[in-house]
């Protein structure tokens, strides 16, 4: 499947196709009928998709004499325009008893499946280094909304929401396992990483607190004067009380670290009288 004789199909953040190591640039526009087909055919390679619900998708609620053939023109002229791409000569979509189903003669790569995948991998393992290096793997995989651009399309808003709740449940789980083993840097690199990837989410509390339990408390506060600023003026409103309590953790332990300072200067003064030493 890594060869270059497979469709690559990215469905997060920008939605794209590569076939042996080459950008298939042949459709331009974004909203077409062909792109619409390919995305829910490529994203349902082993379920296929119902030719009710390609319909649906493809022609919405127009008012169309003849739905099951504008489908069929569809889907011819979308082969030839495969062809055009440079794929190889092959009928692209099949049709088997009522449901339309990529060929299986070009296997697909899609990276939503493969989060899917290691998703479901994380759920059997029991080995706990084991699990963390998926859910790592599984966080790292998503690279933005699916299909974020298309997101007024029922199905793929749909998808889109499911693919986020997973994503956080991946970065939760893994979060608390590099808790648990005071591995603060990788969690400040997974905080960073989710809160680029999925902004406005407080992600950042990740990162602050890998950076105060690091004793870096300086960039603890400057991350947090950051984060506040950027999101009041992006979205006008302030981070969440899960932040705020963060930073509350911070000041009690920067104070705790004042106080121990101070008990450890008082002991290395010498009291009167003593000599000097």
């Amino acid at each position: 499947m890594e060869g270059g004789h497979v469709l690559h199909v990215r469905m997060f953040g920008n939605y794209q196709m590569h076939y042996n190591g080459h950008p298939l640039t042949g459709e331009k526009i974004r909203d077409t009928h062909f792109t619409s087909l390919m995305q829910i055919l490529l994203h349902h390679v082993s379920a296929g998709v119902s030719r009710d619900c390609l319909e649906d998708v493809l022609l919405g609620d127009r008012d169309v004499e003849n739905r099951h053939q504008a489908l069929l023109t569809i889907i011819y002229k979308a082969k030839k325009k495969l062809r055009k791409m440079g794929l190889p000569d092959e009928n692209y979509i099949v049709l088997e008893k009522g449901v339309y189903y990529w060929t299986p003669n070009i296997p697909v790569r899609e990276d939503a499946a493969d989060f899917d995948a290691l998703c479901e991998q994380a759920k059997t393992c029991t080995d706990q280094e084991e699990r963390l290096r998926i859910y790592l793997e599984a966080c790292y995989k998503y690279r933005g909304e699916f299909l974020s651009t298309y997101t007024s399309v029922l199905w793929a808003s749909a998808e889109a929401r499911r693919y986020l709740k997973q994503f956080c449940e991946c970065a939760e789980n893994a979060a608390a396992i590099l808790r648990k083993r005071e591995d603060w840097d990788r969690l400040e690199k997974l905080g960073r990483y989710a809160s680029e990837t999925v902004p406005f989410s407080d992600w950042e509390g990740f990162t602050m607190e890998a950076l105060m339990e690091s004793g870096r408390y300086s960039e603890a506060s400057k991350l947090y004067a950051d984060t506040v600023d950027n999101y009041l003026k992006e979205r006008g409103v302030l981070p969440s009380a899960k932040i705020m309590e963060t930073m509350e953790k911070l000041g009690n332990q920067m104070q705790h670290s004042y106080e121990v300072l101070d008990q450890i200067q008082q002991h290395l003064m010498e009291e009167p009288g003593e000599g000097e030493g």
